[in-house]
């Protein structure tokens, strides 16, 4: 078919393009956008060609285009404005073929769609005569999918893969393009756990245990089971089945649920394993700790208070019985405020998940509104103390809750005496820190005596009288609660004054049967952290003293082999020489020892004398004594700003009380040190 000059008018074409372009035109009242776009007939001229009865309204258009003296080029120009390229066709030269806009134009890789969401792909072409579509997925044709466009609602699993366009042109012969294809995938989710493993399994030695834990996501995810968050090897099942299990299965247990979206975690389940219960014993449980740790504080030796007996001693005797059942025991004595405050750090910091706690206070102590307090031995005078120059058993109690412990006993063996208002009125309008109470299952505190009496201790006694009842029950294989009675009952028993006057109590949320005798299961970084605290570091075994050729061995231990801030050194090979020891240096402990003539016992001639570098040694290393902020949130703040607290290297009778001591023997003394 001939195509006609452009400069024809619209009625002179062959009579063939005439009906074949008014067919096109009247498809989809094409011809009501070619009159608007014209711009040069009225609404109602629009109106009349529709309900013209003489002539189709295409018709009547061409014809009122021809008077009008509209040629077929001024027709191609609107006709290809309105992109009415079939109609366009009829009137023009053919156009090659050409892919414009491919799927997928714009988007590196693949296409992700939502699950049940609309995948929308498009291709434009252009050409003449027009282009037609075929939409195909994995090769497959998609039926009645055959404009530029491929909307695909509800986007499932089944319609993942790859998509492309295959184009085509009519004519002698026909042309036929295909679009670069498109991969076309659901997109990602993270996991959502739907099934979590229960908080608690409780099963007897032998038994079989199985942890679920049920998630939904795409692609399909990776589970991995954690024991004390130690990964489990092979453990990549929703299901964990445990197999006659034994003590050592004892512990926390977790599932990591991943996939390339995202990562999220179970919540944690315990794993409680008890023994049968032997002849006649009902109580079946068996729990096992991580740890056990315990932190002990005995003062007896105040600045502006009565000194007392037995603090010291009682430390020692509870220390030796907790480290029989498997305690790491920190015992310290005569602490300020502030080595209390870092010493309760340092313990909080052994705690956990797990972990058996017990934190053990003998001295001074008061209460006031409720709340229970201890004295630290730089504590002023009673007339002139206030709350905020002890310690609040809530500020304890709040810190080490904070780290979950399993089992928390806390024992105050103090007095509970309310501070007198006359003597001592302001401690009674004193606006005290609040610290927030943690509830959680896992509480004992045990008192030594109850409101407004006092706890004793007995001249002629080691120990005091709730230590020496302690000592008796303390190791006993029952519950913790148990052990408490007993505990009391024992001192009730007791005939004597103090007992008579003295009425222990106890608070109690332990839900379960925790026995201080518990196995332990053992956790490394705790036992690296208390070896840190406690271990004695010391270069120097044998000191020499050049001027006289003379050797000495050295030895150190804690002080009575328990209280971790002092020191007990002894010297053997010196016996023959007066020995002296001076302090010279507080940070790392520095000491010189002088060896004297034994002969003149009056002017102590110098013979030779030799420094002994102690480093940090002990408990030291935690810095007790460095100041700390407590702010309106409760929280601790390391004050970094301030000064080291560097002693006066030129005055050699220095003050040890505000530094890790080195023996108790003397108050503030060093009489520990001496030669074997």
């Amino acid at each position: 078919m001939a195509i006609p000059d452009p400069s024809l008018l619209v009625m002179d074409i062959s009579y063939s393009i005439f009906r074949s372009l008014k067919m096109r035109l009247q498809e989809d009242n094409a011809w009501r956008v070619v009159a608007e776009n014209f711009k040069i007939f009225r609404p109602v001229d629009i109106w009349e060609f529709a309900h013209c009865t003489s002539q189709s309204p295409s018709e009547k258009l061409i014809f009122e285009l021809h008077e009008r003296g509209c040629t077929v080029g001024h027709l191609c120009i609107v006709l290809r404005q309105c992109q009415l390229f079939e109609a366009l066709s009829l009137l023009t030269q053919p156009e090659r073929l050409e892919i414009t806009v491919h799927p997928g134009d714009g988007t590196d890789g693949d296409i992700l769609v939502t699950l049940d969401g609309e995948l929308n792909l498009k291709c434009e072409a252009t050409g003449l005569p027009p282009p037609k579509y075929q939409w195909y997925h994995e090769n497959e044709e998609l039926f009645e999918q055959t404009s530029n466009t491929l909307v695909i609602q509800n986007f499932s699993f089944d319609e993942e893969g790859l998509y492309y366009c295959c184009v085509t042109q009519d004519g002698d012969p026909p042309t036929e393009v295909f679009t670069s294809s498109v991969n076309a995938k659901i997109r990602p989710e993270p996991p959502i756990i739907w099934k979590e493993p229960r908080a608690q399994e409780v099963c007897r030695v032998g038994s079989d245990v199985i942890f679920t834990c049920e998630a939904s996501a795409h692609p399909p995810p990776h589970y991995q089971w954690f024991r004390d968050n130690t990964p489990l090897s092979g453990q990549n099942n929703y299901r964990l089945t445990i197999q006659s299990v034994t003590q050592s299965d004892q512990g926390e247990y977790k599932c990591s649920v991943e996939n390339e979206a995202g990562e999220v975690f179970s919540r944690l389940s315990e794993l409680v394993i008890y023994e049968e219960p032997e002849d006649g014993d009902n109580d079946t449980y068996r729990y096992t700790a991580s740890e056990k740790v315990a932190l002990l504080i005995g003062n007896d030796v105040y600045e502006n208070m009565g000194r007392l007996n037995t603090p010291s001693n009682d430390v020692i005797s509870v220390a030796t019985i907790l480290h029989q059942i498997g305690f790491k025991v920190i015992a310290l004595h005569n602490l300020t405020l502030t080595e209390m405050r870092n010493a309760i750090k340092e313990f909080c910091n052994l705690l956990s998940r797990g972990v058996y706690g017990v934190f053990y206070f003998v001295g001074h102590g008061f209460e006031i509104s409720g709340d229970k307090f201890m004295l630290p031995v730089d504590a002023p005078d009673p007339t002139r103390y206030l709350r905020r120059d002890s310690l609040c058993e809530r500020e304890l109690i709040y810190k080490a809750q904070k780290k979950n412990p399993q089992l928390l006993l806390v024992l105050l063996d103090m007095c509970l005496k309310t501070p007198d208002q006359e003597s001592n009125p302001i401690i009674h309008k004193e606006k005290a820190l609040m610290y927030p109470w943690v509830p959680r299952r896992n509480l004992l505190i045990g008192y030594a005596t109850t409101n407004n009496l006092s706890a004793y201790e007995v001249d002629t006694e080691e120990n005091g009288v709730y230590a020496t009842h302690l000592q008796r029950h303390l190791a006993d294989d029952l519950p913790v609660e148990e052990v408490m009675k007993r505990v009391r009952s024992s001192i009730e028993s007791e005939n004597s004054s103090a007992s008579k006057q003295q009425i222990p109590c106890a608070f109690v949320t332990v839900a379960r049967r925790f026995r201080l005798t518990d196995p332990i299961r053992g956790d490394p970084d705790v036992a690296k952290a208390y070896e840190r605290i406690t271990t004695v570091s010391v270069d120097t075994t044998h000191i020499a003293f050049e001027n006289i050729r003379k050797f000495a061995n050295m030895t150190c231990m804690p002080h009575r082999g328990w209280l971790h801030n002092s020191l007990d050194i002894n010297l053997t090979g010196l016996e023959s020489f007066n020995v002296k020891f001076l302090v010279m240096c507080q940070m790392p402990v520095v000491i010189t020892i002088e060896l004297c003539d034994p002969r003149d016992q009056v002017n102590s001639i110098l013979m030779d004398n030799s420094m002994l570098d102690l480093h940090y040694p002990l408990i030291s290393s935690a810095d007790l004594w460095r100041p700390i902020i407590l702010d309106t949130d409760h929280s601790e703040l390391w004050d970094d700003s301030v000064e080291d607290v560097s002693p006066d290297y030129d005055n050699f009778m220095i003050d040890l009380e505000r530094v890790p001591k080195l023996c108790v023997a003397t108050p503030w003394g060093i009489a520990g040190l001496g030669p074997g």
